[in-house]
């Protein structure tokens, strides 16, 4: 199953899960508001990314999630 399946999710906690990236079924998530992406092994551009606001996480898992 895929996260980008849960449609209606509003808010997500992802803090201190050391993961390194994101899947690219993020960018489905349209109603999410609030993530918590702190505390993680960020890597390479995933560092800047999870700095910005949702709609530029969304759009960069989009195009350079993992599978």
């Amino acid at each position: 199953k895929s996260i980008g399946n849960l449609k209606s999710l509003r808010e997500l906690d992802l803090n201190n899960n050391m993961l390194t990236t994101l899947p690219r079924s993020m960018w489905q998530l349209k109603s999410l508001e609030i993530i918590d992406l702190d505390e993680n092994n960020w890597e390479g551009e995933w560092k800047e990314i999870i700095e910005r606001d949702i709609p530029h996480i969304r759009e960069f898992c989009r195009q350079r999630g993992s599978e």
